[in-house]
């Protein structure tokens, strides 16, 4: 068993990680245990924190539950956990090691890049070129199995071995029809590539049942606004034409946002300027 393997197995013992579908079939998944497939690292399953979301999680001063639907290889959660005083918990299709967490610091792509595509230029300038790294570097497809050996080599570069899982729950099935999270309640709720935009069910009817899961305090922000629009009767609605964030009352966001539906034309900025306003 390879060293990512045993990590999952770890979680599993430990009830870090739930189950709850059999059919998994995932064709953006970041691990296999054949180091031959398709999966591995690219460019859609290792996305960085989005920067709204970065700036919404400020409105937190001090620790606060954050759910992430769609966390492909764990990349944006490992930086939420490094960066602020969250409880991270993810939803997907594979399963990630939560002990072997991905670096946040700034790679040769800045911050809007993905891992992976850092993580690809950095390779092509080794000298070590055996025919599979070879094979990966033309597929940009990176297996962690083969990161963690040019780990070996050169380095803590790829992945930091974390003593605390950095991930305290993982839910591995097809939501919402098969992951039951009706008791559970999370002050973050972030979707990009998760069911918002590939679920089987209405996605309306998804948002308004992520939007169920908020507390009183509650922030759900998705990038997609066009695959996941939503009324929010009980709070404040954001929308720029990309990105969507709602929020409930309970938020020092909500009476700077004016407790209204908005409109603007730049929602990073807009949500920094609130920031700055909301702990001036």
């Amino acid at each position: 068993m390879d060293k990512y393997s045993e990590g999952v197995e770890m979680a599993k013992e430990a009830g870090l990680i739930k189950i709850y579908s059999e059919d998994r079939s995932d064709a953006f998944a970041h691990y296999s245990t054949d180091r031959f497939s398709s999966h591995g690292l690219k460019s859609t399953n290792s996305r960085r924190l989005d920067e709204i979301s970065g700036e919404l999680a400020k409105s937190f001063p001090g620790k606060f539950t954050y759910l992430e639907l769609g966390a492909g290889a764990g990349v944006a959660a490992a930086t939420m956990a490094e960066k602020f005083p969250a409880e991270v918990h993810t939803i997907g299709l594979t399963p990630i090691n939560p002990f072997l967490k991905f670096p946040s610091r700034e790679l040769r792509f800045g911050i809007n890049s993905s891992l992976s595509e850092d993580f690809l230029e950095v390779i092509k300038s080794m000298t070590f070129r055996s025919d599979e790294l070879i094979t990966c570097i033309r597929r940009r497809v990176l297996p962690p199995q083969l990161l963690l050996e040019l780990q070996k080599e050169y380095g803590n570069f790829f992945f930091v071995e974390s003593p605390e899982p950095f991930i305290k729950k993982q839910f591995i099935g097809h939501f919402p029809e098969e992951i039951p999270l009706q008791s559970r309640s999370y002050d973050f709720v972030f979707d990009e590539c998760g069911p918002c935009m590939y679920s089987t069910f209405d996605r309306a009817v998804n948002a308004r049942i992520i939007s169920g899961l908020l507390t009183d305090r509650g922030v759900f922000h998705t990038p997609i606004h066009g695959y996941c629009d939503v009324n929010f009767p009980s709070g404040a609605r954001i929308s720029d034409g990309r990105d969507l964030v709602l929020i409930k009352k309970a938020n020092p966001l909500f009476e700077i946002v004016g407790g209204k539906n908005r409109e603007v034309k730049n929602m990073s900025a807009f949500i920094k300027d609130c920031i700055a306003q909301t702990f001036s």
